[in-house]
C-alpha cells in the first residue's frame, strides 16, 4: 500500500505536466534523430561533433519514429526512465542486505529529492542523466550478483550515455577493494579488485578508442564553460552546492532519525562496506562536474543514489533501537511529508513547464504563419527579456536551437534567429515577429 502510495503522488506531481513541450537542447537531439533509427544510431557511433553519447541519440531515435514532433511521448519516456532507476535503487538496497520496506525507503529518498529528478524528468534533454543512472544501477547489481561480463556491459552503456560514467569503474573497482580489505592484506585487495573490474576497464577503453575516433570533444577543445578548473573558488561553490542538491534530504532523514535514537548505529560488517561504498558512488558521480565552471541540477540526479542509499543504510541500522511509537510516527511522517512538499515540487518544475509550453506555442504559431505565407525566406523574432522574473522568453524555451527548430518544423527552408529586444535593423527580406511575453503570442513588428 505504501508503494501504491508513494508511486501515485509521484505521478500525481509530475504526469500532468511531462512533455510539454521541447526546450532548447532538445532541438538539436530530435534533428539528429530524423533519419531512420538505424542511421542515426550508425551516425551517432561513428561520427560527434559535441558530447558522445549514442545510446541517448538511438532513444530519440526510436521516439521519433514512434511520435514524431508530439513531445508528450518524449516526457512519458523520460518518466518512465525514472521510475526505472527508483525501483532499481530499491533493488541495489536489497542486495546489499537490507528489508524490502527499506528498499521502498531508499527508492523514495531518490525520487522525491526536489533537485535534479524535476529536470531530469521534465526537460526532454534530461533523459541524458537518467540513462547514465539507470545503466550504473543496473551495472552495480550485476556487480554484487558477480556477473562481471555483464556488469561491464552495462558500465559501457553507461558510457554511451553521459560523461560521468568514466568514473564507474574506479567506483565498482574501490567497491571490490573494500569488500576484499575485511580478509586480505591490502595488496591482495587490489589484486582481487582489479581481477573483479578488469572488464569494465576494458569497456572503458574501448569507450576512449570510440569516442576518439568519433571527433567527440574532449576537456582540451571543449567550450571554456566545459573546460575543467582547478580555481578554489569554483570548486568551492561547487562542493557547496553539489552538497546540498545530492544530499541535503537523505542527510535531513538520517539528523531526524538521529535525534530520536541519540547513539552510534549498530552496523554489521556487511552494512559498513555498503556505506563506504555509498561514499565511493557520491564522490564518483561528482569526479568530473565538480571541476566544471557551469553548474546543473542534472549533475546531481546520479550522485544523489549514494546519498539515498547511505541514510537508508544508517536508518535501517537505528531501526532496531526505536520503540513502537517512534517507528510509527516516523513512518507517517515520510508518507506525509512529499504530499505536504507538492507546492515545492510544482514550484520547482514551473520553470520547465513554462518555457516548454511557450516553445509549443510559439512553434505552432510560427508553423501557421510560414503556411500561410510562401514568400516568407527568414524570420526574426523580438525577445523581450528586461522582466528576469518572468521565465516566459525565449532564451529559455529555445536557447540557441532557433536553427534547429526552423529544420525540424518547416516544410521549406526559413531561416529562424532570436534577437533581443529592442531590434532596431533587420536585413532585406526579413520578417520581424516580436514576441509578446504575458499572452505568449507572436505579432508583426516594425523597424524605425
Amino acid at each position: 500500500m505504501a508503494a501504491a502510495y508513494l508511486l501515485a503522488l509521484f505521478l500525481v506531481i509530475y504526469f500532468p505536466i511531462v512533455g510539454q513541450g521541447f526546450v532548447a537542447d532538445d532541438f538539436g537531439w530530435i534533428r539528429a534523430a530524423r533519419p531512420s533509427i538505424g542511421e542515426a544510431t550508425v551516425n551517432a557511433f561513428s561520427h560527434s561533433t559535441g558530447f558522445y553519447r549514442p545510446i541517448v541519440s538511438a532513444s530519440f531515435g526510436v521516439n521519433h519514429e514512434i511520435s514524431g514532433l508530439n513531445p508528450r511521448p518524449y516526457g512519458l519516456t523520460n518518466l518512465g526512465l525514472l521510475l526505472g532507476c527508483a525501483a532499481l535503487v530499491g533493488w541495489l538496497a536489497t542486495l546489499a542486505g537490507l528489508t524490502p520496506e527499506f528498499g521502498l525507503f531508499a527508492a523514495a529518498l531518490f525520487a522525491f529529492n526536489p533537485h535534479g529528478v524535476d529536470m531530469a524528468v521534465l526537460w526532454v534533454s534530461g533523459r541524458t542523466g537518467l540513462l547514465l543512472t539507470l545503466f550504473s544501477l543496473a551495472a552495480a547489481i550485476a556487480f554484487l550478483k558477480r556477473r562481471p561480463v555483464l556488469s561491464a556491459g552495462l558500465t559501457f552503456c553507461a558510457l554511451l550515455s553521459k560523461e560521468e560514467a568514466v568514473a564507474l569503474p574506479l567506483v565498482f573497482f574501490l567497491w571490490a577493494f573494500f569488500e576484499a580489505l575485511g580478509g586480505e592484506r591490502p595488496w591482495q585487495a587490489m589484486r582481487a579488485a582489479f581481477q573483479r573490474t578488469q572488464w569494465m576497464w576494458a569497456a572503458g577503453l574501448v569507450y576512449a578508442a570510440l569516442r576518439l575516433h568519433s571527433g567527440a570533444i574532449w576537456p582540451t577543445n571543449a567550450p571554456s564553460y566545459y573546460r575543467f578548473s582547478a580555481n578554489p573558488n569554483v570548486l568551492l561553490r561547487n562542493a557547496r552546492e553539489y552538497t546540498d542538491r545530492a544530499c541535503s534530504l537523505s542527510v535531513l532523514v538520517a539528523v531526524v532519525v538521529f535525534a530520536l535514537v541519540r547513539s552510534r548505529p549498530s552496523l554489521s560488517p556487511e552494512h559498513k562496506v555498503f556505506l563506504y561504498r555509498c561514499v565511493c558512488w557520491v564522490v564518483g558521480g561528482f569526479a568530473l562536474t565538480m571541476f566544471l565552471p557551469v553548474r546543473s541540477s542534472l549533475y546531481a540526479l546520479f550522485p544523489s543514489v549514494g546519498a539515498a542509499l547511505a541514510a537508508t543504510t544508517l536508518t535501517s541500522a537505528w531501526w532496531g533501537q526505536l520503540s513502537i511509537l517512534p517507528k510509527r510516527g516516523l513512518i507517517a511522517v515520510a508518507l506525509v511529508v512529499p504530499l505536504a512538499l507538492f507546492p515545492v515540487y510544482r514550484s520547482r518544475g514551473a520553470k520547465w513547464f513554462v518555457a516548454a509550453r511557450l516553445s509549443s506555442s510559439v512553434t505552432a504559431q510560427l508553423v501557421q504563419r510560414v503556411a500561410a505565407d510562401p514568400d516568407t525566406r527568414a524570420i526574426v523574432l523580438q525577445d523581450d527579456r528586461s522582466d528576469r522574473s518572468n521565465r516566459a522568453n525565449l532564451a529559455n524555451a529555445f536557447g540557441p536551437a532557433a536553427p534547429d527548430v526552423a529544420n525540424l518544423f518547416f516544410a521549406r527552408p526559413v531561416s529562424l534567429r532570436i534577437e533581443p529586444s529592442p531590434v532596431t535593423q533587420i536585413s532585406p527580406g526579413e520578417t520581424l515577429l516580436v514576441l509578446d511575453g504575458q499572452t505568449g503570442q507572436l505579432r508583426l513588428g516594425f523597424v524605425d
